[in-house]
């Protein structure tokens, strides 16, 4: 008896333990295979910030990454491809640069009463210390999308998102003009053309701040 229920028991086992098997193998090949989609793109990026655009092929991404050239065009089968990636990543980094912004304004108490503004002040203060590398990459990433309609509708996205946040500010107009403002000290950055000292990046923030600090219509003097 003994051995016969050990017998059935080992059967009803059999199929459960095959499926666990199973289930570590597909997590590993996934893990592989983010792995893989990251070593790619870590390449790819590199690539575009130091060699430009046109280098940016199977076999040099094949050669930088120790990978096969089918290997690589397993993940992405055409350059396209990659590089609606490449773009899709970029996208995601602004959105949680800014995510961080906010949540960075909210810790110091920031006077700012619009979130985004006060995100894209507290982005921009942190943009200024970063390695170039970084700014070099959304160059690089920017410049893929003058000629791409389908990329740069990806950006448009997200940046018709901000603007649209914007126009709900109880900042009124200022929150448009602090916005507008920031991003042209990001791209001045981006470009190392902001031939200004900190102290005047400093009074700038200030003045910002300033602006979107009191709604509009709290600000007006009392009985007018």
């Amino acid at each position: 008896m003994a051995t016969e229920t050990t017998g059935s028991n080992d059967c009803e086992r059999g199929p459960e333990t095959q499926r666990t098997i199973k289930r570590g193998l597909a997590r590993k090949s996934n893990r592989h295979g983010r792995e893989t989609i990251e070593s790619i793109t870590d390449a790819a990026m590199q690539i575009l910030i130091e060699e430009g655009a046109s280098r940016l092929t199977f076999a040099h991404l094949a050669s930088r990454t120790g990978l096969t050239k089918g290997a690589v065009m397993y993940h992405f089968p055409t350059k396209e491809a990659l590089l609606e990636h490449l773009i899709g990543m970029y996208r995601d980094r602004l959105e949680q640069r800014l995510r961080v912004g906010r949540l960075e304004a909210s810790i110091s108490e920031s006077p700012v009463v619009d979130e985004t503004v006060a995100g894209f002040i507290e982005w921009y203060r942190t943009f200024r210390s970063e390695r170039s590398s970084n700014a070099a990459f959304g160059l690089s990433v920017l410049s893929l999308t003058t000629k791409n309609e389908p990329m740069r509708e990806v950006l448009q996205t997200w940046y018709r998102g901000v603007f649209e946040r914007v126009e709900q500010s109880p900042c009124g107009v200022d929150a448009l003009i602090a916005v507008l403002a920031l991003e042209g000290l990001f791209y001045l950055r981006h470009f190392r053309m902001d031939m200004i000292g900190e102290e005047d990046v400093r009074r700038v923030l200030e003045v910002l701040e300033a602006r979107c600090s009191v709604p509009p219509q709290e600000a007006e003097p009392k009985g007018v």
